[in-house]
């Protein structure tokens, strides 16, 4: 995301959220997405169909193009491009949202009682048990969207991953919230050294967001002086018992709503 949301602003994006994702879990349904993340959660935006030139210039900006040249300052080609435009920046049109959410593509979706072996959700959204046994379930959605509520807030991710890879991803997961239990074999490698137990730990990580709120009315940024301390424990407590190693501690969708 290229913004922060406000703590109000990200409370109601993150209980919108969840609530979607518990209809997807309840007995009606049954199904889990397998794929919750940033990038699969689209903010709707008021009908622009009916929108002039000059409406979509206001909201988007006015057109930037440059002209494009050959590298030897030879002749273009019949098939290039007299010009090139600039890509619109499309967080502008924040300002004409309606509020509500929308979770889009489900292409990693499953059936609960027909859960498949393993999935493609990036490893900074996986849970342990996913990377390491490639076991997924309702609760491996719900670790996705403890990652995915955090990064709407901080306006970036909770467990890093630059190369995409589940190693880097597991060293941040047990940076943030330290050893697996030890009656979870299967888990096994995500025992504390010294160098991730100086890490920086979820409740301190979580307080490192930096104190900036954004108004989905205005779009705008407002530095504030303090961040009250209930928003940080909320959060923290929040990502804590969604964030737990054994699955069977792990917050359902229902207790998540319950903590809101």
């Amino acid at each position: 995301m290229k913004f922060r949301l406000g703590f109000e602003d990200s409370q109601r994006m993150a209980l919108q959220l969840t609530q979607s994702v518990a209809t997807l879990h309840s007995s009606k349904v049954g199904i889990a997405h397998g794929d919750l993340t940033t990038s699969n959660i689209l903010f709707e935006l008021e009908n622009m169909d009916s929108w002039s030139i000059e409406k979509l210039y206001v909201g988007l900006g006015e057109p930037s193009l440059e002209p494009v040249y050959v590298f030897n300052l030879g002749p273009l080609g019949p098939s290039a491009p007299e010009h090139l435009y600039e890509k619109a920046d499309f967080t502008r049109l924040i300002n004409y949202r309606t509020g509500n959410l929308g979770i889009v593509d489900f292409g990693e979706s499953f059936f609960l009682n027909d859960a498949p072996q393993g999935l493609g959700t990036p490893a900074r959204f996986c849970s342990p048990e996913l990377m390491l046994e490639r076991k997924c379930s309702q609760v491996s959605d719900v670790w996705a969207l403890a990652c995915t509520i955090f990064e709407m807030r901080a306006g970036y991710t909770l467990f890093q991953s630059f190369v995409a890879s589940d190693e880097e991803a597991l060293g941040s997961i047990l940076t943030r919230l330290g050893s697996a239990p030890s009656h979870l074999e299967a888990l096994s490698c995500l025992r504390e050294d010294e160098e991730t137990r100086n890490g920086i730990k979820l409740r301190e990580y979580v307080k490192s967001i930096e104190i900036v709120q954004r108004s989905l009315d205005t779009g705008t940024e407002n530095n504030t002086s303090q961040r009250s301390g209930v928003e940080v424990e909320l959060l923290t407590d929040l990502l804590s018992s969604a964030l737990q190693y054994d699955v069977r501690e792990r917050s359902t969708t229902a207790e998540i709503l319950g903590h809101a």
